[in-house]
């Protein structure tokens, strides 16, 4: 059951049962997508019908913000904790790791790559199981494999590929 805070629907959930979540939709058919709304998204969904619609009907909508946080307890139904998306996504990625669940980054410009794993690395992502790299969508695949790799080899990242 989803807390209301302002017309958006949060799952109350902490951090734990979030990642637990995220990795039974990983193994569920399909397509997901998880969102995670601050107060200035709960305003936009507040003026906008469309994108209300799309957070709404995530699978998985997560508070990122102490203000949707203070906004639900002062409702008078708390949510459990704030889950941030970008902490979400690093323990995701941790468990993904850990089951040996391919990541795919995709980078559209020169560099992305090398940024992706140092914001990874930075936001806790110390083992980069897997990492597929190359798409039908570029003929460049080994730019961004050699940037990616770059970018761990100089920050002492372990990665293993699987292409």
């Amino acid at each position: 059951m989803r807390v209301d805070v302002l017309g958006v629907g949060f799952d109350n959930l902490t951090m734990a049962e979030a990642v637990d979540q995220g990795v039974k939709l990983l193994h569920s058919e399909g397509m997901h997508y998880v969102v995670t709304p601050n107060p200035e998204i709960v305003e936009v969904c507040r003026e906008n019908p469309e994108a209300n619609r799309v957070i709404n009907e995530a699978d998985l909508v997560l508070p990122d913000g102490i203000g949707v946080i203070k906004g639900a307890a002062m409702l008078g139904t708390p949510l459990k904790e704030r889950t941030p998306g970008i902490e979400f996504a690093s323990h995701l990625m941790g468990r993904m790791a850990e089951e040996g669940l391919s990541l795919y980054l995709l980078g559209a410009k020169p560099g992305v790559a090398d940024m992706a794993a140092e914001k990874l690395v930075e936001n806790g992502c110390r083992n980069l199981a897997f990492l597929r790299i190359g798409s039908k969508l570029t003929n460049e695949p080994n730019k961004r494999k050699d940037g990616f790799i770059n970018a761990c080899e100089a920050m002492d990242v372990p990665y293993t590929l699987k292409i």
